[in-house]
């Protein structure tokens, strides 16, 4: 059946199944950069609470998969091959950069969102969905993958433990700019916990989104 297949311009959510996490970020397309960068927002199923049991609706876990080429084609994506994700509400797309020993990024890859406009944004925004369970041909909905950088042969990586460097500390924060709990900027529209997206240099097999 046609339409049980992931094609050029479907639109996803990336759940990473050990953590029961959804790939996010925050921004605005009338904005260079995204307001939160790429992370990962935990929203674990829980019986007592009926709405738990259902998919996030929240517009910031919404993914368009493109083609490398023919973007939005709508023909049927296939194991291996590349493509990109843009984000929905930024409108910008996944990209891996590579580390700079000379910049912050301390010697880091980096998740982040870009335009894609530039030959290395291009090449550095180009992902590959890897089978769980050894199949071949189309990637079905709802199947489960790996997903590996071809530029950098680096595997997207949640942080598994609950040690304070992996939690993702959103920009504006009480607890990042010191404000006031009574104050605007002290204020949060959201409880989850929110955890760092990293790479490993080999595949994970708890790494399934």
């Amino acid at each position: 059946n046609f339409q049980e297949y992931l094609r050029a311009g479907s639109v996803i959510r990336l759940f990473h199944r050990e953590l029961e996490a959804y790939l996010t970020a925050e921004g605005s397309l009338y904005l260079d950069h995204p307001t939160q960068d790429v992370h990962l927002r935990v929203r674990p199923q829980n019986q007592d609470r009926p709405r738990s049991l259902e998919p996030s609706s929240s517009g910031i876990t919404y993914w368009q998969v493109e083609l490398d080429e023919n973007p939005t084609s709508g023909v049927i994506i296939s194991w291996g091959q590349r493509v990109r994700l843009k984000h929905m509400g930024t409108r910008k797309y996944l990209r891996l950069v590579t580390p700079d020993l000379d910049s912050s990024q301390g010697g880091r890859y980096l998740l982040t969102l870009s335009t894609c406009e530039t030959a290395t944004e291009q090449l550095e925004s180009a992902f590959r969905l890897h089978p769980v369970i050894q199949e071949d041909g189309g990637v079905k909905l709802e199947s489960y993958s790996r997903i590996d950088h071809p530029h950098s042969k680096q595997w997207l990586h949640a942080l598994p433990d609950q040690a304070q460097d992996n939690l993702f500390q959103r920009r504006g924060s009480a607890q990042a700019e010191g404000a006031d709990n009574m104050s605007l900027a002290g204020l949060q529209w959201d409880t989850a916990t929110l955890r760092r997206i990293s790479t490993s240099g080999e595949m994970n097999y708890n790494d399934a989104f």
